[in-house]
C-alpha cells in the first residue's frame, strides 16, 4: 500500500479530475488503514504535486482556495 501511495499513485494523461480525486482519496483510505498515509498537513500540497497540472493550472487552483490556504485536499474534495 505505501509504494502504491507514495510512488505509484498520480494522475494519468487525460483522466478526469473527478476520477483522480476518487482515486486518491482510496487510495489514502487504504493507506490509512496499513498505517502509511502521510500527514494531513502534506496531502493538499501531495494532491497537487501528484495531479500532473501545468504551472498555469496550478495558479488557477491556488487562486480559487483562501488566501493562506494550505488545505487544498479539503478544499477540493471535501472531508475524508
Amino acid at each position: 500500500a505505501m509504494k502504491r501511495f507514495h510512488k505509484d499513485l498520480q494522475r494519468g494523461s487525460g483522466e478526469r479530475m473527478i476520477d483522480w480525486i476518487t482515486r486518491y482519496k482510496d487510495a489514502r483510505a487504504a493507506a490509512r488503514l496499513s498505517d502509511t498515509d502521510i500527514p494531513e498537513e502534506q496531502a493538499g500540497w501531495f494532491l497537487k504535486d501528484k495531479s500532473n497540472l501545468t504551472d498555469a493550472q496550478i495558479q488557477l487552483l491556488e487562486v480559487a482556495l483562501p488566501a493562506g490556504d494550505d488545505s487544498t485536499q479539503d478544499q477540493v474534495e471535501g472531508p475524508l
